[in-house]
């Protein structure tokens, strides 16, 4: 009986949409998941693990963004806040 190769599912790259800081700059793409140099980061804030974004999704993501208050808005304050806090550490 011939068996079928499983074929992997392709990971679609994913957008930084967080804001720049000394780690990584905005629109950054990654293919294959979180850069590595950021996981230690997403475990102190976990915040970060919404503003990185399937890159497919970025329109829409943009759309929401502009709402005041909306989720994106409030997540990427988070984010900012904890970068710039992470300084005076």
């Amino acid at each position: 009986m011939a068996t079928t190769p499983k074929v992997k599912a392709k990971q679609e790259p994913l957008i930084y949409v967080g804001p720049n800081n000394k780690h990584i700059t905005k629109s950054s793409i990654f293919i294959g998941g979180y850069p590595p140099h950021i996981t230690k980061h997403i475990e102190s804030c976990p915040a970060l693990n919404n503003v990185f974004i399937p890159v497919s999704e970025l329109p829409e993501y943009l759309k929401r963004a502009k709402v005041e208050n909306s989720a994106e808005q409030i997540i990427y304050n988070q984010v900012q806040n904890y970068f710039k806090n992470e300084g005076a550490n």
